[in-house]
Formats: structure tokens, sequence, C-alpha cells
């Protein structure tokens, strides 16, 4: 039995960076942070993004937000979310969505940690998991 066992793990495909594991094959994500998240959420509707955007709803002056970490991102959301005039200059991505919508994003002169919050409450379509 060990003498089979050893000759399966011998004809194994040699590992290296043809054979390396792509992430979406690394395994569960990371746990969710849920003190980021509740914080990520307090900040959504205290500075008002609610008022205008939802998941899985479209009021029809701003994008829906649902995926939008699969669609977008982290550093994109980031740059976003700290400066979207400044985004507006220089990225297409950015000029399409105000043109595309009423609305138009405004600063809201977000810290650090409130878009790093935010991105955790995105990344789970502001619900926690297993919630409806």
């Amino acid at each position: 039995m060990l003498v089979l066992a050893a000759a399966l793990l011998m004809s194994c495909a040699p590992v290296g960076p043809a054979t390396a594991i792509r992430p979406a094959e690394a395994g569960p994500a990371e746990p969710l942070d849920l003190p980021a998240f509740s914080r990520g959420e307090k900040t959504f509707r205290k500075r008002g993004c609610n008022a205008c955007h939802g998941f899985g709803e479209y009021f029809g002056k701003c994008p829906d937000l649902s995926g939008v970490t699969e669609r977008q991102t982290p550093e994109w959301i980031r740059k976003w979310l700290i400066d979207p005039d400044g985004m507006r200059q220089t990225d297409g991505y950015a000029r399409e969505l105000s043109a595309r919508y009423e609305a138009v994003m405004p600063t809201l002169g977000l810290t650090g940690r409130e878009v790093e919050d935010l991105l955790v409450y995105l990344s789970v379509n502001g619900k926690l998991p297993g919630s409806h």
C-alpha cells in the first residue's frame, strides 16, 4: 500500500510556475472582518451612500453596487472613493459612469480607514454571509 501511495505521488505533475495554484483554486476566502464590516455599514449610511446606491436595487441615478468588487479592483475602488473628481479626469470608466448616471459621485473626504471598511462592506454586497 505504501508503495502504491509513493507511486501515485511520484506520478503527479511537477510543482512550479506552470502548475502554480490559481487564486480561484487557492481555497476559501479570508474570514470576514466583522468589525470592519460594521464600520463600513455605518459609513455607508452616515455618508449617505444609501440615498443613491443599493445592492440588487437600481434607483436610476447611480450604479447598483452588487458585485462591484468583482467588476473593479480594490485599488480602483479606493481611488474612486478617495478622489472621484480626479478619477473622472484620468480614468475612462470613471468618465463613462459619470456620463451614464444622473447623480455624480461627490468627494466625501473619507479617511483611509473608512475606505478600507467600505471595501469590506462592498465585498459582501452589504450583507453578512448567511443573512437574507
